[in-house]
């Protein structure tokens, strides 16, 4: 656990077999989670807890971050909430797929998810994006998808590829 960070919740850099079970960062004055060149992983139990609500909060910190060279990477039961940033964010274009299910994004000042950067496999399935105030998602990737995902307690959707938001 990484509760009050100054800093980053958790940092992979440069990570071949990653292994993360029931991890929580929480409150951490930067990124919950950032990965960048984290290959052949995975995750369960992943939550991060923003700084939503704190006093002087720093701005656009995102619960979950895949910064660049990320591959063959699947997590599931995430929780991203109270972010002042994006609660999972794939920043530019990664070295192959990665795979998010069952991910609650609640309540980000960004959005539920964002994804940016081409030809690198984003799938985000069996989700709700509730509550992010720049709205739910943002996949701007040729090969970003969002499946069978629930939107404000509402719609489910089915929705891809980038670039497309709501």
């Amino acid at each position: 656990m990484a509760d009050t960070c100054d800093g980053k919740g958790f940092i992979f850099n440069a990570v071949n077999k990653l292994h993360l079970q029931n991890v929580t960062a929480g409150l951490c004055n930067n990124h919950g989670y950032e990965f960048t060149s984290v290959t052949n992983s995975d995750g369960i139990g992943i939550k991060a807890f923003g700084r939503n609500g704190l006093t002087t909060p720093a701005a656009n910190i995102d619960g979950l971050k895949f910064v660049s060279g990320c591959s063959i990477f699947v997590l599931a039961n995430v929780l991203a909430r109270d972010c002042t940033g994006h609660g999972v964010n794939k920043n530019a274009a990664q070295a192959g797929a990665i795979n998010v299910s069952n991910l609650m994004s609640a309540s980000n000042v960004g959005r539920g998810v964002r994804s940016t950067g081409n030809s690198s496999a984003f799938l985000v399935s069996g989700s709700t994006l509730t509550g992010n105030t720049a709205g739910n998602y943002d996949l701007a990737g040729d090969t970003d998808w969002l499946q069978a995902t629930q939107l404000n307690s509402g719609a489910v959707v089915s929705v891809g590829p980038g670039p497309i938001s709501a």
